[in-house]
């Protein structure tokens, strides 16, 4: 049930009804004698069986990889739980791929859970991906307005080793990659793990994704080399550590 005071709604769930019951609503005006005004109110129900991909969390943005493992929230919206459900997947609106998804997503309040779906090979280029669903539970969807989401994504990534070797006080090293203008940082990370004493100094290798183009412009920018281009360790007032990177 959907209620607005001054045109600023809110939401109040009911309990859970029996299906095929009549019941009887009833709205209490609380305000003042002589006080008019009007109001509405909205009854909202949800289908039977009524699911949905409501995000989709990967791939979204830059991509490093020439094969995509998309990961998708799957949100239960209704009445029912949920056990099973067809994700229908593509690249670039082209053919669909199914995935028969199994499993349970309780009935509640838009109860959601994350899914990953098989890999999908794409070229180096922009793309968008998109992700819905078909028979929930077996039966036909109630609601097919929420059924699928997408994204937009570029697979023209490049995947960087960011070399960092650092002393113990990780907790103060963090790492930043900027491009020819330097304006700010295109990727960063850290702080980096701390260690016990016993070890003076420790060599880490998160890896980054980067725009193709991006990566050698710094690299030629900064080194003037093919194979390095160089990252900015930040440290902290004790912290001992330096870093680069590479392809």
């Amino acid at each position: 049930m959907a209620c607005a005071t001054n045109n600023e709604g809110y939401d109040q769930p009911l309990p859970l009804l029996t299906q095929n019951t009549d019941y009887k609503l009833v709205v209490y005006n609380t305000g003042g004698i002589g006080t008019a005004g009007t109001f509405n109110v909205l009854l909202e129900h949800p289908a039977q069986n009524d699911a949905g991909i409501s995000e989709i969390l990967s791939p979204v943005g830059l991509v490093c990889s020439s094969v995509v493992f998309a990961e998708v929230e799957l949100t239960n919206y209704g009445s029912a739980p949920l056990s099973s459900v067809d994700i229908l997947y593509s690249v670039d609106l082209g053919a669909q791929q199914t995935f028969n998804w199994v499993g349970a997503v309780p009935l509640g309040y838009n109860e959601s859970i994350v899914v990953q779906l098989p890999g999908v090979s794409v070229t180096q280029i922009l793309h968008s991906f998109e992700a819905t669903v078909a028979n929930p539970n077996g039966q036909p969807d109630g609601i097919a307005s929420n059924n699928g989401s997408t994204s937009s994504f570029d697979s023209n990534g490049e995947s960087v080793t960011i070399e960092i070797v650092q002393d113990r006080f990780g907790a103060q090293t963090t790492w930043e990659i900027y491009d020819a203008l330097e304006i700010a940082p295109i990727v960063s990370g850290g702080p980096m793990p701390t260690y016990p004493p016993t070890e003076l100094f420790r060599t880490f290798r998160p890896i980054a994704c980067l725009s193709s183009s991006a990566t050698a412009s710094r690299c030629e920018y900064l080194t003037r080399s093919a194979t390095a281009c160089a990252a900015h360790v930040v440290v902290g007032k004790y912290a001992a550590s330096r870093g680069r990177a590479y392809r």
